[in-house]
């Protein structure tokens, strides 16, 4: 009410501590910078019917958010192929490429969904995400501690980085689900369960999940390190005519 704006009911404590909607969204659309690292979180499992994806930038003290997409009755082929490609060839198609993508695209994906049990390794989540994307994939943290204390940090007022989410439908359902549609659950004696949130809404969940991979990937408590120059063929020359004059000279 404070904000004029509709916001959800309150299922159980939020996440999401310290998320305002007036300090954490973006009055205007944010610009994806070339030649930057593409993080994506992939929240996932073997046989799971429900994928989220979280697509962000670090950009110095900013974090970015600048897409929240999830599928629900569908495969991780369906889910990459006619959701997570076509932002990808809208927004930054030159990323794509095996060269480009291996360089500058990072997926960050849920331990469980590299798992080779109980299903056919061709078709795993690793390999369908080089196969369809490209990239390089790594794996998200599997204790809950590890995986939302990064993404706690961030949103903290004394934090030097800040997370910044687009304002765009892309990122709507991310948005209420940092707004409290992502939350703990609550006992009959009134405990809160910490260790875990609910999974009762299930897209929010999940969406929550895969911008902790994202985040944590970061390494937001780090300062970010700027990109040293790569070594030409034309500094080698002038190096070597320095010391070929000097060993004349001598």
């Amino acid at each position: 009410m404070i904000d004029e704006q509709w916001v959800d009911l309150k299922l159980g404590p939020e996440v999401c501590v310290g998320f305002r909607h007036s300090k954490h969204v973006a009055p205007h659309p944010l610009e994806l910078v070339m030649g930057t690292t593409l993080y994506h979180g992939l929240d996932t499992a073997p046989g799971s019917h429900v994928h989220a994806s979280v697509l962000a930038q670090r950009n110095g003290p900013q974090i970015r958010i600048f897409a929240g997409l999830v599928s629900a009755n569908a495969g991780l082929k369906q889910h990459l192929e006619s959701l997570v490609l076509p932002w990808l060839l809208r927004r930054c198609r030159w990323i794509l490429g095996k060269d480009n993508s291996r360089e500058w695209l990072r997926h960050v994906v849920d331990p469980a969904a590299l798992t080779e049990e109980g299903g056919d390794y061709d078709m795993s989540a690793e390999r369908r995400l080089r196969e369809t994307l490209g990239g390089v994939v790594r794996v998200g943290a599997s204790h809950w501690s590890a995986r939302i204390g990064p993404l706690l940090a961030v949103l903290n007022d004394t934090s030097d980085v800040r997370l910044i989410i687009d304002p765009g439908p892309t990122c709507a359902m991310l948005v209420r689900a940092c707004a409290g549609m992502w939350h703990y659950d609550v006992t009959r004696g009134g405990a809160v369960e910490r260790d875990a949130p609910a999974k009762n809404e299930r897209l929010f969940a999940d969406l929550g999940d895969a911008l902790c991979y994202a985040v944590g990937e970061m390494r937001p408590s780090r300062p970010q390190k700027r990109p040293e120059p790569r070594p030409t063929q034309i500094h080698f020359d002038v190096f070597n005519y320095h010391q070929r004059t000097q060993r004349e000279r001598t």
